[in-house]
């Protein structure tokens, strides 16, 4: 059984692919935006899910209850273009081994992923010491400077708990990235 995300239909979307300096640059991102993600408890090694998730980013959201959260305009400074960059990067379905990862990123194998999407949480935490559960990423994706990176992520953190994150984030000045923003979406 496959997990929806928000997932909307695209209009035809150039790819844009993250090559050359950038794509040095995606370790960092990552390392930063899970670490905001945990909020600074990051576990030694962090699970990641076995496909690249898609993580459209809305004009609004429609909430329980049918409300509409129309103030999701604080992507304000992302600039424009950069959402469907990432969504165009995530769109086709592949391995999160394509991913340019972090050293203590691991991805789930075939027989781990079967035991998340089962909900088999005890096991699973004991095969692959995941303690703060499971990351599902998308792509990063970069403006044309490359100073401001996008990254989606879903975060099963255990049983019946999901969060999906967008984080944008900026050099930091030291080589790193810093988070400058980020908007969690209900999980449908």
């Amino acid at each position: 059984m496959r997990r929806c995300l928000l997932i909307a239909a695209l209009a035809c979307a150039t790819p844009v692919i993250t090559t050359g300096q950038a794509r040095v640059q995606d370790p960092l991102v990552y390392r930063a935006a899970v670490a905001a993600l945990f909020e600074g408890k990051t576990p030694e090694t962090i699970a990641v899910g076995p496909t690249v998730v898609r993580l459209h980013l809305p004009e609004s959201v429609v909430l329980r209850g049918g409300q509409v959260n129309e103030r999701l305009h604080q992507y304000d400074d992302i600039p424009p273009g950069l959402p469907e960059r990432m969504d165009a990067l995530s769109i086709t379905p592949r391995p999160a081994t394509e991913l340019a990862l972090p050293p203590a990123f691991r991805v789930l194998d075939d027989s781990s992923a079967a035991l998340l999407e089962a909900g088999h949480w005890r096991s699973l935490r004991r095969r692959v010491a995941a303690p703060r559960g499971v990351v599902h990423l998308t792509p990063v994706a970069y403006d044309d400077a490359a100073t401001t990176a996008l990254v989606g992520m879903a975060w099963d953190c255990g049983p019946g708990c999901r969060r999906l994150v967008a984080t944008w984030l900026v050099p930091d000045g030291t080589g790193g990235w810093r988070v400058k923003g980020s908007h969690r979406f209900p999980a449908h």
